[in-house]
């Protein structure tokens, strides 16, 4: 994985618009990265994760746009996230939207049915929205190696490998993460509540 890192460190530089001033190169830099890997680690992740009966291309394709997208707008800080990670972050979230959107179908029949479930259905999306808002509210107050961090070992990274990408102990890593849940564990009721 480290190497991968220091395989894509030459594409990313030049996606980033605080990098690369030019708008067509940092696309070539996209079409680069993508053709020389980074297409392939993230097919592998979707292989790995998707559990929907979406398309791993359609994922796919969505992920590389919003994080073309969030690239631009200037959302990637360079050494706050491996890129890589910041993209699978993002290819997770794609395949939670594919899950929710390509449900089963409900009839007509089976909705009008159970009229009852639709305000709890409707409620328990309010509910999810709230606390996903809530979620990146408390991340944002972390300092940015913490959340970070946190993120990385949501995005499936060990201990070690995030110890190598910040250049720290991994005793350290893990006190980072300790702190990080605690401040969520203390930050989500409170946010919940309001």
């Amino acid at each position: 994985m480290a190497n991968d890192s220091v395989h894509f460190d030459q594409y990313v530089k030049r996606m980033l618009p605080v990098y690369n001033p030019d708008p067509a190169d940092r696309k070539d830099a996209w079409n680069a990265y993508l053709q020389n890997g980074g297409r392939n680690a993230l097919m592998n992740f979707l292989r790995f994760k998707n559990f929907t009966h979406v398309d791993h291309d359609d994922i796919l394709q969505e992920t590389i746009i919003t994080g073309y997208q969030k690239v631009e707008a200037g959302k990637y800080q360079d050494r706050d996230l491996p890129f890589n990670a910041f993209l699978k972050v993002i290819a997770k979230y794609k395949i939670f939207e594919a899950s929710r959107m390509h449900r089963r179908e409900v009839t007509i029949e089976e909705y009008v049915d159970l009229p009852d479930h639709a305000p709890s259905r409707e409620y328990a999306r309010v509910e999810r929205w709230k606390e996903n808002e809530s979620m990146q509210s408390a991340l944002d107050e972390l300092p940015v190696r913490r959340a970070s961090i946190l993120m990385m070992y949501q995005a499936g990274y060990e201990t070690d490998e995030i110890a190598r990408v910040y250049s720290i102990s991994e005793d350290l890593v893990r006190k980072e993460k300790s702190l990080a849940v605690r401040h969520l564990r203390e930050t989500m009721p409170l946010a919940m509540a309001s």
